[in-house]
């Protein structure tokens, strides 16, 4: 049987954004090796901040989309603001915490990535949590991380991001699967 969606004209928007409560984020070796990436989630004194949003052209491989997770203290204050960094030490084959304030990001744009290499203690921006709660969190991030390629390595992209998210606080009983995901679908 044929899907609804299989005939339909348009693209697909969406986000899965969010804040894992009471988690901390453990990262290690990404391809080409210069760089950090997600393994896991697990239960600690700390938030993890999940941001990707992205889209698809429907019935075509044609998408594109960033990722931003950031680490945040255990107690979200009003007013905390943090400089956003990489991890400045290179991957060395063990897993390792994501600490408050280190970032690991992407971007995907059919089809190359980019990823953001370690190495640096330079700010690549700021996030402040404007508002906290238990079950909310509005927080600013404004940021330009540079990204290089994963397969051109010398190919460099800005992630610019200057917004404003309202997150839910969500358990970390299953963690990424607790990442609300939202999305639509526009006509062209």
């Amino acid at each position: 049987m044929t899907s609804p969606r299989a005939f339909e004209e348009g693209v697909e928007e969406w986000t899965e954004m969010g804040i894992l409560s009471y988690s901390i984020a453990l990262v290690d070796a990404s391809y080409p090796g210069d760089r950090w990436d997600l393994c896991a989630v697990k239960s600690g004194d700390g938030h993890y901040c999940h941001l990707s949003e992205g889209g698809y052209i429907l019935n075509s491989t044609g998408g594109w989309y960033f990722s931003l997770g950031v680490q945040l203290p255990k107690d979200l204050a009003d007013g905390w603001t943090t400089e956003l960094k990489t991890i400045s030490d290179p991957p060395n084959g063990n897993v390792r915490i994501l600490n408050p304030g280190e970032i690991i990001a992407m971007q995907f744009g059919n089809p190359s990535s980019w990823k953001l290499v370690c190495g640096s203690d330079a700010s690549l921006g700021t996030l402040k949590i404007v508002k906290a709660d238990e079950k909310q969190a509005i927080i600013k991030v404004a940021a330009r991380i540079p990204l290089r390629g994963t397969i051109e390595t010398n190919h460099e992209v800005v992630l610019d991001i200057d917004r404003t998210f309202e997150l839910d606080i969500v358990s970390a009983k299953d963690p990424l699967e607790s990442i609300p995901r939202k999305s639509q679908i526009t006509k062209r």
